[in-house]
């Protein structure tokens, strides 16, 4: 994970006048073909709300899925137990509309799983995953994520997909530290920066 000095865009802060910022807290373009991206230390950050922006984050592997854990050992180890998190959301392609609701789950997925086929391309061109998850913490208790990403489908079909997942981890205690990875493979390419938002 490569720190950059924090930079300050403004945004509009909805149904107000107050102009909100945020900061950039650290960059991970990826190279080397690593299995994972973490981003650990998050509770040294003054902000308890945080935004991950995928940039063209493409797998070496073909039609795989998305996936996120969480830590709260500071990344020495993930939570990948049979009931950790909980997952609901909905995902619209070319095909139609898909929708689940899934408990009892070793980790939180952020791409369009309903169908077989609509997994995500590993074609560079189609741009792999491209989007953010954001992660509102609450030292001692869950974690919640919010997902928006759009993904082409593997394989003949190259349908759009716009996925909006909404997950917890389901089991109490303060996470510090975020891994995304593949369902199988490795990361070929792409940015995935982290926000602090106010």
């Amino acid at each position: 994970m490569k720190l950059h000095t924090p930079i300050f865009p403004t945004k509009h802060v909805p149904g107000t006048s107050e102009i909100a910022q945020r900061e950039l807290l650290a960059e991970t373009v990826i190279s080397g073909a690593p299995a994972a991206v973490d981003f650990i230390d998050l509770l040294t950050y003054p902000y308890a709300h945080f935004e991950f922006e995928f940039d063209e984050v493409v797998p070496t592997d073909d039609a795989v899925d998305f996936f996120c854990r969480t830590s709260t050992d500071n990344g020495a180890t993930f939570d990948a137990g049979a009931s950790n998190y909980i997952n609901v959301g909905w995902a619209q392609n070319s095909g139609g509309l898909n929708e689940s609701q899934d408990a009892a789950l070793t980790r939180i997925v952020l791409s369009n799983r309903n169908e077989v086929g609509d997994e995500v391309s590993n074609v560079k061109l189609e741009k792999g995953i491209q989007g953010f998850s954001r992660l509102h913490l609450k030292p001692g208790d869950t974690a919640l994520f919010w997902h928006k990403v759009i993904h082409v489908s593997a394989g003949a079909s190259g349908e759009i997909n716009m996925v909006i997942n909404y997950a917890r981890r389901l089991d109490t205690g303060t996470v510090n530290a975020v891994r995304y990875l593949w369902e199988a493979g490795e990361f070929a390419s792409g940015t995935i920066r982290l926000w602090g938002l106010p």
